[in-house]
């Protein structure tokens, strides 16, 4: 009996301790996780609107949360996954619904969407390039997105890959998990749209956005001060020491040594899949690849309706297939010939080039390239690599032995290190040209600046840009026509690098007539300076308010749905009435030496009555206590 209570007491304990070996001996992975938090989901874990929520279904939330989230670091909480779950709770419960062809609308997209952002990444030479090629697609419009993306099929081979990259998990915890968003941002944009807008507060904010200004400026263009610079030797020599290490640095190079299989060359080796492996192939890999839909919580679903017959997914299953066996192949022979070539006496690049040919493998050696340019350097022979920035890792051991295996785009390989330049800066005498030229914008535009500063309070002073003002500094006046707030690049005058900062200054001056400060135009390493006065405003008519009116209505109401819905939270989380029963008695848990004196083992002999009040008090009061309240809500 005494055993059985101490079991009892310590369950929980000793599950976890369980949990934490299996963990050790298999390794912990999305998948693992699963596998744990299904084998513990037995039990009422917590409740939410009155009905029991498992451990494994609060895991399996937590660990999706985790997997989808872009920020890896951040750390899903216990109240973000209430949250989730409270919310799709009430998705379920008002009867929003989402048609398979509304998810498979959505997956397609969100599909193509990572399919050009993979291509993108692997053209780009850098980090930077792929922002710039990003960004440029973001600006397209609608129309020329959606265009690109139906100009992309699907492939079910390509599509897993990129769930396993990017979430790290299956595409069925994926499908279920975007299902569930999906769900949830139905229900989300509902209640935003119970948000009201003011007639007042929408007049008054398309007047405020469509009103006219119309401006005069003076420009100081920095190249007119290039000519006043002296350039002297140790000036430019410092600012060499000051930015050598960002500026005028080489980055470290590395080359390698590789014997390659080609995935391509191992399909010719193999003879061509036969019907019936095909077909064991799709039913090992169905759940996998070949899923039409993902049933809901407890719903059962026929085969016929959750998986995708074999005949329509014919070529994708072949595809798989020979992508596995010629992987494996390769992986077989690249391991026997590199085991040959590192049994040598002295490995050199020609021999395991001959034992290589001999089984129908690559040897060779590549370009000299960077963190920055490896992609562009790799892509003939290896396509992405995504090992090759962790060479950089060990490349002070040049030669060795082979190693591997790694996988590549195009095949399976082992390497070793053949060259490596570390990071150093460029002589001054390479750079002195760029130095010079920089020495002598940086202190034009210090000198412009200083200028335009000294002008405009000159400018203030005398109540504008006056005739005499103008004549004194030998500067144009120029008058705008009257423009926008969200005018064009070019509409405003002969303003460098199109305008944008003008136009913010000059909206941003209060009352008719004031200056701003002086605004900075960078165009191509050189300083513009432009100094605005406000002269006149014109108000928008009623006309154009009737065109925009249903628009700005709707950003209206966009904007206070951000309060609506944090309301509508707050009372959806209070609602949810969430008992964690997994924390109840966790502060009121006695010491264990206490704990065993207050249950007197079988047999000995009990305490006299003056100490069972004491005894039975002890016992109620965990369920005296008030349930523990959610973190940050005040008693």
């Amino acid at each position: 009996m005494n055993m059985m209570r101490m079991l009892r007491k310590h369950m929980n304990k000793l599950l976890i301790l369980l949990v934490i070996l299996i963990a050790i001996a298999f390794g912990v992975s999305y998948t693992m996780q699963q596998v744990i938090t299904s084998w513990l989901s037995g039990s009422a874990w917590a409740r939410m609107f009155g009905r029991e929520v498992g451990y494994g279904e609060f895991q399996s939330a937590r660990n999706r949360l985790a997997a989808m989230q872009p920020d890896r670091e951040k750390k899903v909480t216990d109240d973000d996954v209430w949250e989730y779950l409270v919310m799709l709770e009430e998705s379920r419960r008002t009867g929003m619904v989402l048609s398979e062809r509304e998810l498979q609308d959505a997956i397609l997209t969100r599909y193509r969407e990572m399919r050009i952002s993979d291509e993108i990444r692997k053209s780009s030479k850098d980090q930077m390039e792929f922002y710039q090629k990003l960004w440029a697609y973001q600006r397209l419009t609608e129309l020329q997105k959606k265009a690109k993306r139906e100009a992309i099929p699907f492939n079910a081979a390509q599509y897993s890959r990129l769930i396993s990259e990017r979430y790290r998990m299956s595409v069925p915890d994926y499908e279920q998990t975007y299902r569930e968003v999906l769900l949830m941002n139905k229900l989300l944009r509902f209640v935003r749209d119970l948000a009201l807008a003011s007639s007042k507060s929408v007049y008054g904010k398309f007047v405020e956005e469509d009103h006219q200004r119309r401006v005069d400026y003076l420009h100081l263009d920095s190249e007119n001060y290039t000519g006043k610079v002296e350039a002297k030797e140790e000036e430019l020599k410092k600012l060499y020491e000051e930015r050598k290490a960002i500026y005028y640095k080489e980055p470290a190079r590395i080359a390698f040594e590789y014997v390659m299989a080609r995935f391509d060359d191992m399909k010719a080796l193999l003879p061509a899949a036969t019907e019936q492996e095909l077909k064991a192939f799709y039913n090992r890999n169905k759940n996998t690849f070949f899923k039409r839909r993902q049933p809901g919580v407890g719903e059962v679903v026929p085969p016929e309706e959750m998986y995708k017959p074999f005949e329509e997914v014919r070529e994708d299953v072949e595809y798989l297939l020979n992508r596995d066996r010629s992987e494996k192949k390769a992986r077989e022979l690249t391991e026997k010939v590199c085991n040959k070539v590192n049994t040598l006496e002295e490995i050199e690049l020609l021999k395991a080039a001959e034992l290589a040919a001999e089984d129908g493998l690559r040897a060779g050696e590549t370009k000299p390239f960077s963190k920055l340019d490896y992609p562009e350097k790799l892509v003939d022979e290896f396509g992405y690599c995504e090992q090759a920035p962790r060479m950089f890792d060990g490349a002070g051991k040049i030669g060795g032995r082979f190693k591997g295996p790694h996988t590549c785009d195009k095949g399976v390989f082992y390497y070793r290190l053949s060259k490596h330049q570390a990071e150093l800066s460029k002589p001054f005498a390479e750079v002195r040209e760029e130095v010079e030229k920089y020495y002598i914008n940086q202190q034009a535009g210090e000198a412009a600046q200083k200028d335009s500063k000294r002008i405009i309070e000159a400018a203030r002073k005398a109540g504008g840009f006056t005739n005499k003002l103008i004549a004194k500094e030998e500067l144009t006046r120029i008058t705008t026509d009257f423009f926008k707030t969200y005018v064009n690049q070019g509409e405003i005058g002969t303003i460098k690098g199109g305008g944008r900062e003008v136009v913010e200054a000059a909206f941003g001056i209060e009352k008719v007539g004031d200056l701003a400060d002086p605004v900075m135009v960078d165009v191509a390493g050189k300083s513009h300076y432009y100094l605005v006065q406000y002269k006149s405003r014109r108000e928008p008519g009623p006309t154009e308010f009737l065109r925009k009116r249903q628009g700005l209505i709707g950003e209206e109401k966009s904007e206070n749905g951000v309060d609506v819905f944090k309301e509508w939270k707050e009372d959806l989380m209070r609602r949810a009435n969430i008992e964690k029963l997994y924390l109840e008695g966790k502060e009121e848990e006695k010491p264990e030496g206490e704990a065993e004196k207050a249950a007197p083992e079988e047999g000995q002999e009990e305490k006299s009555g003056q100490e069972e009040p004491k005894k039975e008090a002890a016992e109620k009061q965990p369920e005296e206590k008030a349930e523990p309240k959610p973190e940050g809500e005040k008693e």
